[in-house]
């Protein structure tokens, strides 16, 4: 057995400051527990000091919390037996800040190293500055959680190419088994952000020696970009600054993302740099980036493309943008008819009449002649044969497929329908892809006459949805129309219908995280503004689970009686309480109890192995196991089981059923007060 280490100041130092994320409900406890554990042995092994299985695990760190409690609230609540130095630390929290948060700078940096160490400093002295703890946290769980969970060998900090953190922003976002840490205290969004902001601020302080060696003209260029952007377009010096530092900013995007050799500014030839351009806005990457960055590349390369062709034209020094727009567009209706039903994009357009795909786009969606089409193709509506003689016939099939899809259908069963009354008109005007049709539709139904709701160039309402325009709010506009309940095998079977991707149900209305949605029983879902009526009925839910809690400090779900349920407030249309719901409940709305689970992989509709309050001592399914076995008269700790006697025992408990945990009983018993067989199949329970 390895010996006692005693506990040091910069351990202390993170235990006392999760104590105070705790305490301000920044985190959950069961997370601050889980981090600070996971920390700590890492700092150990670090230190190459030879550590067991009992050093500062979970158990003794919820301790240690308890410890503090009794510190910060005056001898009041939690253990009074407490060490000197979580006195001293507590103190320099409360009196210290500045020598407080020296300290934990440098635990951070001896745990994650320097480059963690750099960003989080930064962030500390940065715009930021306000959000530093959540982000110091978010960051915290997701190199030290996040790698234990396989989600990534290396650390955020130590990438600095933008592809590669975007690719990693999506791989987090899209972990199931992860978003569970966001309800906990991880922030992915504020996180993400603030490092896409260090990552620039960095790069511009490299900045002009490395631009300068790959830039042949850059400051001539950026000049007089600026000064047109000053003397032409009217803007001020702060803006003109930011539209031109911002080229130079996307400069090392284009080089990663599209191969770029040099600068942007280094492009003479105006159709070179438009492809260029429209290839960063379509990389997916990119366009993250710049959604991150509130719009501010999609603003800067249309003002650019304006001055570049200008430029072209000899008209840098004249006011290029007039205050009438109408009068630069004289010659674009003739452009858009001369192209027939096959369309013209707004890129050709751009190139035609010198402005910016950003303006032909804006022009044209409030001209009335002009029909856009998805991708960014423009029709001129009389071009369109018979397209006024058809629109009854058009609208007929909409709302037959209103009256069989609840008030809703798509692009692609429109266009099936189509097929079937309107061969001719279609033939006539080439219209041979959904996306065509579904303009055209738009353009009949949403801009001339605003009758439907039309969203994401493919959905259309009735009327506007209070659900997002989504696949997932086109589903929970489907449980609205069924009575606010649904099957999973009954929403399968209407997003067959409607030709939307079937095969996730509970993935694509995110579940496991939508408080919208809540789980009811064998594989059915309920909307929730069906069940919660207000607070004040969540709280007669509490107040209920409460009674459970007097006598006991931990509820096995399945031991709840039928009686029980009866004490909730009933529920509407002749819904039945069961322990689906009252589990989804507790998860979403319920901050004050922890689920505490058998097996992390079990899916979401698993009923758990017991409820406890937040703040138990109980941290796991371990824990809860040992507080059953200590309460059975039948056995006598210490004890010999074998395991599959021991899961009978489990399943006699109502903690699992079934075959549940038949393979990974031990992994889920791994604590010190079990003591399995190399083999894994009998265990010793200590006392």
């Amino acid at each position: 057995m390895a010996a006692r280490i005693p506990w040091n100041q910069s351990e202390a130092i993170l235990l006392v400051d999760a104590y105070f994320m705790i305490k301000k409900r920044a985190i959950s406890r069961k997370l601050a527990v889980q981090l600070v554990s996971e920390e700590l042995r890492k700092k150990a092994l670090l230190s190459k000091a030879k550590i067991d299985d009992v050093f500062r695990n979970t158990n003794g760190i919820n301790m240690r919390f308890y410890e503090i409690q009794y510190i910060d609230s005056d001898n009041k609540t939690g253990l009074k037996n407490t060490s000197k130095l979580f006195v001293e630390t507590v103190k320099m929290y409360s009196d210290n800040a500045r020598d407080f948060q020296s300290k934990y700078n440098d635990a951070i940096k001896e745990i994650y190293g320097n480059a963690v160490s750099a960003f989080t400093q930064w962030v500390n002295s940065s715009k930021y500055y306000e959000a530093r703890k959540p982000i110091e946290y978010s960051l915290r769980i997701l190199e030290t959680i996040g790698k234990k969970e396989g989600l990534t060998k290396e650390s955020l900090c130590n990438i600095s190419n933008f592809g590669k953190v975007v690719e990693f922003d999506q791989v987090v976002r899209d972990d199931i088994f992860f978003e569970k840490y966001r309800r906990a205290g991880y922030d992915h969004e504020k996180l993400f952000t603030s490092y896409r902001d260090y990552l620039n601020e960095e790069r511009k302080e490299m900045g002009s020696e490395i631009v300068g060696e790959m830039i042949t003209d850059n400051g001539t260029k950026a000049k007089a970009f600026s000064k047109w952007l000053i003397d032409v377009m009217k803007l001020s010096m702060a803006t003109a600054r930011g539209y031109s530092s911002a080229i130079n900013t996307a400069t090392p995007y284009a080089q990663e993302f599209c191969g770029l050799t040099g600068s942007i500014y280094d492009i003479d030839d105006v159709e070179i740099l438009e492809t260029l351009l429209e290839r960063m806005m379509a990389d997916d990457r990119f366009a993250e980036i710049n959604y991150q960055s509130h719009n501010r590349f999609r603003g800067t390369f249309d003002r650019y493309l304006q001055f570049s062709k200008a430029k072209n034209l000899g008209q840098v020094d004249t006011i290029y943008e007039t205050k009438n727009p109408d009068d630069s567009f004289d010659r674009i209706e003739e452009f858009v008819r001369e192209a027939d039903v096959d369309g013209i994009t707004a890129s050709i357009l751009s190139g035609k009449t010198g402005k910016s795909i950003w303006l032909v786009n804006k022009y044209l969606r409030e001209q009335a002649y002009a029909i856009e089409i998805p991708n960014g193709i423009y029709i001129h509506a009389n071009n369109v044969i018979d397209l006024f003689e058809n629109k009854a016939e058009i609208q007929k099939i909409i709302e037959n497929q209103f009256d069989k899809f609840c008030g809703y259908t798509n692009d692609e069963v429109l266009m099936d329908a189509a097929t079937i009354s309107l061969g001719m008109f279609l033939n006539d005007n080439c219209i041979d892809t959904p996306a065509k049709f579904y303009g055209i539709v738009r353009y009949l139904f949403g801009k001339t006459s605003k009758m439907y709701y039309f969203a994401g160039d493919k959905h259309i309402w009735k009327s506007e949805s209070k659900y997002p325009d989504t696949n997932a709010g086109v589903l929970m506009g489907f449980i609205l129309s069924n009575g606010g309940r649904a099957s999973k095998k009954q929403c399968a079977e209407y997003l067959q219908k409607v030709k939307l991707a079937s095969g996730n149900i509970n993935g694509l209305l995110s579940v496991a995280t939508n408080k919208d949605v809540l789980l009811y029983g064998n594989e059915e879902y309920v909307l929730t503004e069906n069940i919660i009526e207000n607070e004040s009925w969540i709280d007669l839910v509490k107040r209920q689970i409460n009674r459970l809690f007097q006598t006991v400090s931990y509820v096995i779900p399945r031991e709840i009686s039928d009686n029980w349920f009866e004490l909730l407030p009933p529920l509407y249309d002749g819904l039945n309480w069961n322990l689906a719901l009252l589990q989804d409940l507790i998860k979403k709305y319920m901050p004050e109890y922890r689920l505490i689970t058998a097996n992390e992989n079990q899916g979401i509709e698993t009923i758990r192995a017991g409820i406890v309050p937040e703040d138990s001592i109980i941290g796991n399914f371990a824990d809860l196991v040992y507080a059953r076995l200590i309460e059975d008269s039948t056995l006598n700790l210490p004890i010999r089981l074998e395991k599959e006697d021991l899961r009978q025992k489990l399943i006699e408990y109502k903690m699992i059923q079934g075959n549940e945990l038949i393979y990974t009983l031990p992994k889920a018993l791994d604590g010190v007060k079990y003591a399995w067989t190399d083999d894994g199949e009998s265990v010793l329970i200590l006392q």
